[in-house]
């Protein structure tokens, strides 16, 4: 329970920062998404095996906090992504949870 907890804070330097400075330069998108991607499966996996909160606990509240800073690096990005493109970007991450949680 103590690493679930401790993973709750893994990426709170990097959005203190972002928040602190309102800037995005050196964040690199392609592996915000990667991270993001890659802790979706691992915490989808576990979900869909029906394992204890406590075996995937750590991957999903890292997720979590990957998935808030792609959200900031939206907001801040020189180009804008504007809220259509983060409503269609949302819209594709819920269709691929239908998909993994049983779509047809």
């Amino acid at each position: 329970m103590a690493i679930i907890v401790a993973s709750c804070i893994n990426k709170a330097p990097v959005i203190r920062n972002i928040l602190k400075s309102k800037n995005v330069v050196g964040l690199s998108m392609a592996a915000s998404y990667g991270e993001v991607i890659l802790y979706s499966n691992a915490a989808f996996y576990n979900i869909l095996q029906g394992n204890p909160f406590t075996a995937y606990g750590e991957t999903f509240m890292v997720l979590i906090q990957n998935m808030l800073v792609v959200t900031l690096i939206w907001s801040y990005t020189k180009n804008g992504f504007g809220i259509a493109n983060i409503a269609l970007a949302l819209a594709a991450y819920c269709a691929y949870l239908y998909v993994v949680f049983g779509g047809e």
